[in-house]
């Protein structure tokens, strides 16, 4: 039991966490709304913003697009040249930066700016500023005992399923306001190629879309024509099967008033199918200089918010990008409704007006724009060998998930104010409330401190324990059996006081000795005395002579 005291006694290295304060309740996400505010993009007022004018957003996140594209350009040559991987690239918002989180299966998991915002105050508060390496000093005096300091603020952040395809286009009109866009090549996880149809404009008023240009410099008549869109219901189908939904022959007859449109798109469809077949945001991009102009690649993607804890090292030792990671990341919430989203935030992030009479061309001379734009003729140029067309295929990829991310990172959220009583029953059941919850924010220190919360001290208190257990059992079983408790100092002394009587005589080897036994008795002045009992075999009887 020694030992086990000692760990208890000793301190250990472990992390402790401050009080959790309860910041604000979620009340949803503003995806499905314009964007809008003051305060929502610097350099942008509301007037701008209400007016679709999201080019005042170039300023700042224009360049911060830019140099995602350029790190992937870099990232991209490691990878090829010098037997490296493509690494994720981040994007500084305040003090802190983000990046997407691609660690949870298929999906993406997008930080909220307005997030980092928040958490970038709170981070300048207690880093004290990041001028030098030198350890800062902090307000709160157990700031200055922690070997590490994490900030943790929970919020909200968007998890996304995005995939990529390529084929080709083909717009139905049902009538004058309604319009179907189908694309083939889609493939669905167990392989299967599908022709994917969204229901755009007229069918439902959050059925919204916008179009755009990317400048190619070299050949002004080969601009990349950019729609991002989203739709409420998506439909499937190819030369074997559309799950009785009747689209193919409606396509053929779309103004045919038997085709009952509604019912078309309401039309279950299977478990690999369903989930991406509902409130489905969509960006597709025109091939330049296709033979019939109907090539396209397009990108298809449904998203869940969700509640992680966003998590800064305020170290500038280890971590000196002031990078924030997403602790605590919520499974996908895929069997509930994905949310509807604007396709303005994409416009956004992209700088992009909104105008009704033309349409936006993006500078060629951006980053990003050269990227796609070469990723894009590299992949559908039949003389470029194939494994620089797969290079160039991932590489779009990354680039378009690297504008869907800026475009979900922008989006807002509604909040109001937490609960006035913490340690109330409806507080407490709300900080898990799936719909409502509320945010709480707190620090973790590492400090050298007395607890059980590691291994090694949870093992001194087991042992300490049974050593416990181990004495009261004997102590009973003394008391039951009226077997009296010898103390091993007094066996020492009797052991010493104890002269040789001729127990040892005739016996000359070592292991003979060894097998005499003493007895254990008191004598009158009740002190221990030890007495030999050789059996007849060694022709000695047992004595009791002082």
């Amino acid at each position: 039991m020694g030992p086990a005291a000692a760990v208890l006694v000793l301190p250990t290295l472990q992390w402790v966490e401050t009080k959790h304060v309860m910041d604000q309740t979620f009340n949803g996400t503003a995806s499905a709304d314009f964007p809008a505010g003051d305060f929502l993009f610097p350099g942008c007022t509301s007037d701008q913003l209400v007016a679709g004018n999201y080019s005042c957003t170039l300023d700042t996140y224009g360049p911060s697009l830019d140099e995602l594209a350029s790190f992937q350009l870099s990232s991209s040559k490691q990878a090829n040249n010098n037997g490296g991987v493509n690494i994720i690239g981040s994007s500084q918002e305040a003090a802190l930066q983000l990046t997407l989180n691609i660690t949870t299966g298929d999906a993406i998991w997008v930080p909220i700016r307005r997030v980092l915002r928040q958490l970038s105050n709170e981070f300048r508060k207690t880093q004290g500023g990041f001028t030098t390496l030198d350890p800062p000093e902090y307000p709160d005096k157990a700031f200055n005992n922690s070997l590490q300091t994490l900030l943790q603020r929970q919020g909200p952040a968007i998890g996304v399923l995005a995939y990529c395809y390529n084929g080709t286009a083909r717009i139905v009109k049902v009538d004058d306001e309604r319009t179907i866009r189908c694309y083939t090549g889609y493939f669905a996880d167990t392989g299967t190629s599908y022709t994917k149809c969204y229901r755009n404009n007229g069918f439902n008023e959050m059925n919204l879309e916008a179009a755009f240009l990317l400048e190619n410099l070299e050949i002004p008549d080969l601009n990349t024509s950019v729609v991002a869109a989203f739709t409420d219901k998506a439909m499937y189908y190819n030369d074997d099967t559309d799950f009785g939904s009747g689209i193919k022959d409606c396509l053929e007859d779309p103004t045919n008033t038997d085709c009952d449109w509604d019912k078309i798109f309401d039309t279950e469809l299977p478990h690999e199918l369903r989930n991406m077949s509902r409130n489905v945001g969509f960006v597709s991009y025109q091939i330049p200089g296709s033979a019939d102009n109907t090539s396209r690649v397009y990108c298809d993607h449904v998203a869940w918010p969700g509640f992680p804890t966003y998590s800064v090292d305020t170290s500038p030792r280890s971590n000196m990008k002031n990078l924030v990671v997403l602790d605590n990341v919520p499974p996908l919430a895929n069997e509930s409704t994905p949310l509807v989203v604007n396709p303005a935030w994409y416009l956004a992030a992209w700088s992009v007006d909104i105008r009704n009479d033309s349409l936006t061309v993006v500078d060629g001379n951006r980053q990003i724009v050269k990227e796609i734009t070469s990723a894009l003729a590299t992949v559908f140029n039949e003389n470029v060998d194939e494994a620089t067309q797969s290079s160039s295929s991932t590489d779009f990829v990354l680039l378009h998930l690297y504008a869907l991310g800026q475009s979900y990172s922008m989006i807002d959220y509604y909040n109001y104010s937490a609960p006035a009583n913490p340690g109330s029953s409806e507080a407490k059941a709300q900080l898990n409330d799936p719909i409502h919850p509320v945010f709480v924010t707190y620090a973790k220190l590492r400090v050298w401190a007395w607890g059980i919360t590691g291994r090694t001290p949870k093992m001194g208190v087991i042992v300490a324990i049974m050593g416990c257990v181990v004495v009261i059992l004997r102590v009973i079983l003394g008391i039951a059996t009226g077997i009296q408790e010898r103390s091993s100092v007094e066996l020492l002394a009797a052991a010493f006081e104890h002269n040789h009587r001729g127990e040892f005589t005739g016996l000359d080897e070592e292991g003979s000795m060894a097998k005499v036994r003493f007895e254990v008795v008191e004598d009158g002045d009740g002190r221990h005395r030890f007495v030999p009992d050789r059996n007849s075999s060694y022709n000695t009887v047992p004595t009791r002579n002082w």
